[in-house]
């Protein structure tokens, strides 16, 4: 289980490095601007969403909550809240808030010893599955 838990963080760390690579290279007004995704999204704007669902991963396995029992609706009620959140932050902010949230994470995931089932699929579907997904699109905009 210790090779599951290392191997896990090492993918976060792989994926968060690729991550950063391709959003700390432009300017806070490249970021900013809504062409990210057909929903409208902006690189900041997917950085502050992905450090919500990390952090609230993390408070997930701090507090022994277990499975994830929400539904759809109520991720989509969270995401249209994480992007209002999003646009009211500067791009630094949003780094900040991102590199605070990977802290968390990792911090929570490595605590728990042993890491019971719940947790990894905690830290794996908000963290180092959810960045691989959101990579394909940051690639995309990159390669622009």
């Amino acid at each position: 289980m210790q090779n599951e838990k290392q191997a896990l963080l090492e993918a976060e760390a792989t994926h968060a490095t690729e991550i950063e690579r391709l959003v700390t290279a432009r300017t806070a007004q490249e970021v900013a601007i809504q062409n990210l995704n057909s929903d409208g999204w902006s690189v900041k704007d997917l950085v502050v969403h992905i450090a919500h669902w990390l952090r609230a991963g993390a408070e997930a396995i701090e507090n022994d909550a277990g499975e994830y029992e929400g539904s759809d609706e109520d991720s989509e009620r969270v995401n249209a809240a994480i992007l209002e959140r999003a646009r009211g932050m500067s791009w630094q902010e949003a780094l900040d808030d991102w590199a605070d949230a990977r802290d968390r994470a990792r911090a929570a995931f490595t605590s728990v010893d042993p890491i019971p089932e719940w947790a990894i699929t905690w830290f794996t579907d908000e963290g180092t599955d959810h960045m691989a997904d959101h990579l394909v699109e940051l690639r995309e905009w990159a390669a622009k």
